[in-house]
């Protein structure tokens, strides 16, 4: 059995990425309300893509921009409680 102990870390996120990131907490509020229970694509702190699953917004997204690196992230509309 392989021993999965051990990950290697993450890659480190880039500027651009982490400020996007911040952003979208900051306007989280507005988010839920705008687009609950939907992925969205944020480029330069605005939404580009909007939609119900990753893959549609993923391609919209890379059909809209020259750059690979963007936020992908699952607006949620409610709390919901994950379990095993």
């Amino acid at each position: 059995m392989k021993d999965l102990s051990y990950l290697p870390p993450a890659p480190p996120l880039s500027r651009r990425y982490n400020e996007e990131f911040h952003w979208m907490l900051e306007n989280m509020n507005v988010l839920t309300e705008v687009y609950p229970d939907q992925w969205v694509a944020i480029v330069d702190k605005q939404v580009v893509a909007v939609g119900k699953t990753r893959g549609e917004v993923q391609n919209a997204t890379r059909k809209k921009i020259n750059s690979r690196e963007f936020l992908l992230y699952f607006i949620e509309g409610e709390t919901y409680v994950y379990s095993n």
